[in-house]
């Protein structure tokens, strides 16, 4: 009995130690080398799509860094710099430029006005005074501002009824020589009783001392009050990941359309393709975890496609709420009827995570990912990045980069599955406990009965 007991005991202390084995690379379905230089003891590498399509949590939980021994390296994510904080922007007000024509030649010269403080004050053409001069060109004053800029949006002095036209972007260094940023439609209309605006030009990153707007002569442009720029941060903007997915059928009423998501995006926006020209649809974009659970809206707006002219115009891009991505998307269009058998393709996106992780341990390093019931381990990188943005961050970090996918588990490890090693190992405890209790409750007996 003596060492029956003895040994429950010993089990017993030894029992945690198995049911918590720290997972291995087998454990996970996937993974993709990590690439590195061999010279620092911290790297970072932005995190592929191919990842975020094969995790199984919200919180990349089943995402791993090891060693070339199987060991777990000090690893974690965070969110880039672009979506911390709102762009800063900055209006100014244009100066106009006329011509006879209503047009800018490619020699024309301008005369120009400045302050003392190398301000702009007038523009004008060297043309003759003409009374019925046309507006033919806005220009921008932006020599002050330290930051490119990236995108910009027009304020009409008055709201016209009914605008649609060109508009081209350029920009200059000397007021001589331009060079071509963009080419977009601006429009304000009135479609199926639904009012469509576009006032925003968006282009790379650029700076210049001066951005000229000009349109064709012909085209009546509504007098423009201001321009409102919005600056770049001085840090390269991450692509956006895009991921495109299909109806898989209709929902329980009409104008609805159900997709799935694979994997676990941090989706913030998101876009339709419409199949037929001059539609125009609102839309409510829905979502949720489980199938059983409620709908929960994270955007909604107008969505359309129209043919204007030469030109197809389409929708921007939906924001959607920031939270983690559920699986399962409702897609609900106004009025239900208007899409008929053509549906439409819903392409989900977002901006994927950097992945920082310490060199520890002999190389090569190894991304593993796709785990069903693998947690998270949670690792101090928020402090330590707290600490690294105090001093020189590009000679304490350094880049990485990602081989191919290879398959470790496979898709067999992307399904939870029942665990029968832990479910032996319980079992094995509950029995061991009871044991105990009843050689307790026997002990118990036979001291009572000595007396």
């Amino acid at each position: 009995m003596k060492w029956i007991f003895v040994g429950v005991i010993a089990w017993l202390m030894a029992f945690p130690s198995v049911a918590d084995e720290p997972a291995k690379p087998a454990d996970f379905a996937y993974s993709m080398t990590l690439i590195t230089d061999g010279t620092g003891a911290l790297y970072e590498v932005t995190l592929p799509a191919a990842v975020y399509r094969r995790l199984t949590r919200h919180d990349a939980g089943d995402l791993r860094v090891f060693n070339v021994g199987g060991e777990v390296m000090p690893h974690g994510l965070r969110r880039p710099k672009a979506t911390e904080a709102a762009p800063e922007r900055v209006s100014l007000s244009p100066f106009p430029v006329y011509t006879s024509s209503g047009e800018i030649s490619s020699g024309m010269t301008l005369s120009v006005r400045k302050d003392r403080d190398g301000q702009i004050v007038h523009i004008d053409t060297r043309e003759p005074a003409k009374a019925d001069r046309k507006l033919a060109a806005l220009v921008l004053d932006t020599g002050k501002l330290k930051q490119a800029v990236r995108a910009l949006e027009l304020e009409w002095a008055q709201a016209p009824k009914e605008f649609v036209g060109q508009m081209t972007l350029e920009a200059s260094d000397d007021l001589t020589h331009w060079r071509m940023l963009a080419r977009a439609s601006v429009v304000h209309i009135t479609y199926g009783g639904q009012q469509l605006e576009r006032r925003r030009i968006e282009f790379a990153p650029h700076k210049a001392n001066y951005l000229r707007l000009t349109w064709p002569a012909r085209q009546e442009t509504p007098e423009v009050k201001r321009a409102t720029l919005e600056l770049a941060d001085d840090a390269p903007a991450p692509a956006r990941h895009w991921t495109a997915l299909s109806a898989e059928g209709p929902g329980e009423k009409q104008g609805e359309y159900v997709f799935t998501l694979p994997g676990r995006v941090p989706v913030d926006r998101a876009r339709l393709k419409l199949a037929q020209t001059n539609s125009l649809v609102r839309v409510e974009l829905l979502a949720r975890e489980n199938p059983s659970a409620q709908w929960v809206r994270y955007a909604e707006g107008p969505v359309y496609r129209l043919a204007i002219g030469a030109e197809t115009l389409e929708s921007p891009e939906l924001r959607v709420a920031a939270a983690p991505a559920p699986r399962h998307w409702l897609l609900r269009v106004t009025p239900p009827a208007s899409l008929g058998a053509h549906a439409p393709a819903l392409e989900l996106g977002w901006l994927p995570h950097d992945l920082l992780f310490a060199a520890q341990g002999a190389g090569p390093y190894q991304l593993a990912y796709g785990a069903a019931g693998v947690g998270p381990v949670n690792f101090p990188i928020s402090a330590l990045l707290a600490d690294i943005e105090k001093q020189d961050k590009n000679t304490l970090i350094r880049k990485a980069e990602v081989g191919a996918e290879t398959v470790l588990g496979g898709e067999g490890r992307l399904a939870r599955q029942s665990d029968w090693k832990k479910i032996a190992l319980w079992a094995a405890l509950v029995a061991a406990v009871g044991l105990l209790a009843w050689m307790a409750r026997r002990l118990m007996t036979q001291i009572n009965s000595s007396r």
